[in-house]
């Protein structure tokens, strides 16, 4: 996905399946009433630079993880 030798068809291709396996694990954690999804939020959430580590540049900073932790805090059971 993040090779800059993959056409925009690979990209997409690349994205299409990760909605698909998302599509997915909302489907089957629908079937349990216990189950927790996020409804994409991590997913959608769009990061800015300086919640992406310097170290490798994939990666959450600190300020990214805590801003993870966030989001699924409040999909979580614990949210208010």
């Amino acid at each position: 996905m993040l090779s800059p030798f993959n056409t925009e068809q690979v990209r997409q291709f690349v994205l299409a399946r990760e909605q698909a396996f998302n599509q997915v694990l909302a489907d089957v954690c629908s079937l349990y009433a216990m189950c927790r999804f996020d409804d994409d939020a991590v997913f959608n959430y769009q990061f800015v630079a300086s919640q992406v580590s310097t170290l490798d540049y994939f990666h959450p900073s600190l300020s990214g993880q805590a801003t993870l932790a966030g989001l699924t805090w409040h999909r979580s059971w614990w949210a208010s």
